[in-house]
C-alpha cells in the first residue's frame, strides 16, 4: 500500500566523496552520524532524503528550510523530515554540534505506534527547532553517548553484533525521550493513534514517497481502500487541511525543488511532476506561485 521508504542508498558514492573527512560515519544504510562543521558550511540548496536531527551543541547556525530562514543556538535541536530543502547554511565559529539522518524506514521500527506524533509534530506543526534544555539530564546526554558508541568499532563481528543491539536500545530511547519533549514544547497530548489518525499517517506517508505527488484525491483513497468523503473527514480534523490542500503543498514542494535545484527543461520537470503537458504545467505554477516557471526559475 505504502511504498517503500528510502534509506541512504548512495552510500557508496557519499563515502568515496567524504573519505578524508573526519567526523563521518555510517553504522547502517538506514543511519549516518555526521560530527564535522564542513558539512555545515555546503551552501547548495538540497532535498532531505531522510530524516536529518541535528543538535546544536554551542554557537549558532542558519539555515534556509523549505524557504524559511530559522535561526538555531546552543542547546536546540533542529529536525527535518524526509523531502524537506536545506540551504544558505552559515555558522558561527565557534559552532559544536552532532547530527545524524535516519531513513523513515528505521524511524518507524524505533518509534513503532509513536509514529504518528513524529508525523503530527514534523509535517502537520511543522516543528522545526525543539529547545534542549527541556530535556532531562540524561536525555540530553544520549546523542553523544550514541555517537561514541557508533564510532569505536572493533573488527569483532559477535561483539559488534551486541553493539548493533545496544544502538537499537539507545536510539529508541533517545527518540522516544525528544517525542515527550517536543510534545510539551508543543502542548500535544501523547497516545497511540486513533483509527482515524493512523489512515491520515499512512495518507503522509504515500505523498512523501509517492514518485508523482500530483495525484486525485481518489488515487490517494483507493491506495488507502477507505471512500474520498473519509479521506477528506480525517485530513480536516487532524489537520485542518483537505486532501487536495496535501497534495497541491507536496507537488509544489517537488517543482519548486526540480526549478530552484535542477537545469531540467519545462517538459522534463512537467512529465517528473505528473502534468499531461507543460501548458497544464505553467498554468498550475502561474495560479499556485503566481508567475511562470520560467520566471520563478529565473528570480531565484
Amino acid at each position: 500500500m505504502v511504498k517503500r521508504e528510502n534509506t541512504f542508498k548512495d552510500k557508496a558514492d557519499f563515502m568515496e566523496k567524504i573519505a578524508d573527512i573526519d567526523g563521518v560515519e555510517f553504522f547502517e544504510d538506514d543511519f549516518v552520524l555526521i560530527n564535522n562543521v564542513k558539512f555545515l558550511e555546503e551552501s547548495r540548496t538540497q532535498r532531505i532524503d531522510g530524516n536529518v536531527i541535528c543538535f546544536i551543541i554551542e554557537g549558532k547556525m542558519q539555515a534556509e528550510v523549505n524557504g524559511e530562514t530559522l535561526f538555531i543556538h546552543d542547546n536546540q535541536v533542529l529536525i527535518l523530515p524526509t523531502g524537506i530543502t536545506l540551504g544558505n547554511i552559515m555558522v558561527s565559529p565557534d559552532i559544536r554540534y552532532f547530527s545524524m539522518g535516519i531513513s523513515n524506514r528505521m524511524l518507524k521500527f524505533f518509534l513503532g505506534s509513536y509514529m504518528n506524533v513524529w508525523n503530527q509534530f514534523t509535517y502537520v506543526q511543522k516543528i522545526r527547532i525543539v529547545n534542549a534544555e527541556k530535556y532531562d539530564e540524561n536525555s540530553s546526554k544520549c546523542f553523544d553517548n550514541i555517537f561514541k558508541h557508533c564510532l569505536n568499532k572493533t573488527d569483532d563481528e559477535i561483539e559488534n553484533g551486541y553493539r548493533r543491539e545496544i544502538f537499537k536500545s539507545m536510539m529508541r530511547a533517545c527518540l522516544l525521550s525528544l517525542c515527550n519533549v517536543i510534545r510539551k514544547q508543543a502542548d500535544v497530548p501523547v497516545g497511540k493513534a486513533h483509527h482515524h489518525a493512523s489512515y491520515f499517517n499512512l495518507f503522509l506517508e504515500l505523498l512523501e514517497h509517492a514518485d508523482i505527488k500530483h495525484q486525485t484525491v481518489e488515487h490517494y483513497a483507493s491506495e488507502l481502500c477507505i471512500s474520498t468523503k473519509y479521506l477528506a473527514q480525517i485530513c480536516k480534523k487532524n489537520s485542518g487541511k483537505t486532501p487536495n490542500q496535501w497534495i497541491t503543498e507536496y507537488t509544489l514542494a517537488d517543482i519548486t525543488h526540480y526549478l530552484q535545484n535542477t537545469e531540467m527543461s519545462m517538459k522534463q520537470i512537467s512529465n517528473a511532476v505528473g502534468f499531461p503537458n507543460t501548458s497544464f504545467f505553467g498554468k498550475y505554477v502561474k495560479k499556485h506561485l503566481g508567475c511562470t516557471p520560467i520566471e520563478f526559475r529565473n528570480k531565484q
